[in-house]
């Protein structure tokens, strides 16, 4: 798990502070997680385009490719499925 950091303008985002032992792969698509419990679990927010790995430092660099088209959009509605509840007992 990681965080995306928008890297200067709209076409671009990077991964910051990821080991460069990670096991993570040009093409990869990385997905919302759901812990922050705003925004479900599974949708799309980018592609790994490029991947550097330098022994000498201890995170890789990892540049990515929005897919949510920021910058296309000035509104975003994330629709959340609420799960069904069990039905209340008769009081």
């Amino acid at each position: 798990r990681s965080v995306v950091f928008g890297a200067g303008d709209t076409s671009q985002l990077a991964i910051r502070f990821m080991p460069v032992s990670t096991d993570i792969q040009n093409g990869d698509v990385l997905v919302t997680s759901g812990i922050d419990g705003i925004y479900p679990q599974g949708i799309p927010v980018a592609r790994v385009t490029k991947i550097e790995r330098d022994a000498g430092y201890p995170f890789a660099r990892i540049t990515c490719l929005p897919l949510g088209g920021a910058d296309r959009h000035r509104h975003l509605l994330v629709l959340s499925v609420l799960p069904k509840l069990p039905a209340r007992p008769d009081e």
